[in-house]
């Protein structure tokens, strides 16, 4: 089994066993480590990381699946899945100073009875009604109509998931999951044939480089459409914490700006 952490730096933080530091976007990038896979090898998109941001590596991990024993996930250099309660992630770090990713040896044990382990579906903020509004006030319109007619083209028994959730409130972020490797190619065959439609149909030149990720933003709503579809998924839903809010420096702000003045 291999947990693949996306990373487009050097990543220091010490993982557990089976957990490989993939570098996206490889082509434009050099790190000085012998220990890191890249996603410019063999058949790969590494060229298309600025538009498909951590897609690059997914992609590639699909082209080498073989590679892999056993089940297959993916994680970020700073984010990564864990079973324990936020308040247990806290205590660690202040005793150890960080807090150990969920280990695979566990994640395999969860898939015994499940078939994807994703992050926990977080609800929109700003009083946003639905996934549909979200996208549009914060993206463009008409990247999300190119998706749909993708869908329409290529997958029509979908279109009505699609429609779906996209009138949800809530969905699970990152573009992280863990799963069996048949599991893996299903989707990844699904996903990028969807997103290079959509590429064919979008001019995305004179976006900035926030906008500029799209592919990567529309693949966190497709990824809710896979899992939900058909509705026969067994799905676990496990936190995600981030380095950045797992680090003593961090919960001594938080505490120091939470203690009232007299």
């Amino acid at each position: 089994m291999t947990m693949y952490v996306i990373t487009h730096k050097l990543n220091n933080y010490k993982l557990p066993a089976g957990y490989r530091n993939l570098l996206v976007g490889a082509n434009k990038k050099r790190i000085d480590s012998a220990q890191y896979l890249t996603d410019n090898q063999g058949d790969n998109i590494s060229d298309k990381n600025s538009s498909y941001c951590e897609l690059t590596g997914m992609y590639w991990v699909w082209k080498n699946i073989d590679q892999v024993q056993g089940n297959v996930g993916i994680s970020h250099y700073r984010r990564y899945f864990s079973d324990k309660s936020k308040l247990a992630e806290y205590i660690e770090t202040v005793v150890t100073g960080k807090v150990i990713p969920l280990s695979l040896s566990r994640a395999d044990d969860y898939l015994k009875d499940y078939d994807w382990i994703v992050p926990k579906k977080i609800a929109l903020e700003d009083g946003e009604k639905n996934l549909y509004e979200n996208y549009v006030n914060a993206h463009y319109k008409k990247d999300l109509e190119a998706t749909k007619s993708a869908i329409k083209k290529l997958y029509p028994e979908y279109e009505a998931t699609f429609d779906k959730v996209f009138t949800s409130n809530k969905f699970s972020q990152f573009n992280m999951c863990y799963t069996s490797k048949d599991e893996y190619v299903a989707y990844c065959q699904w996903l990028f044939d969807i997103l290079f439609e959509v590429e064919k149909q979008i001019d995305i030149t004179n976006y900035d480089t926030y906008q500029g990720r799209v592919f990567g933003f529309l693949a966190e709503r497709l990824f809710n459409v896979w899992l939900q579809h058909g509705g026969n998924k067994n799905i676990k839903y496990l936190s995600v914490f981030d380095l950045r809010t797992r680090s003593r420096e961090y919960i001594k702000q938080r505490l120091i700006g939470g203690t009232k003045k007299h």
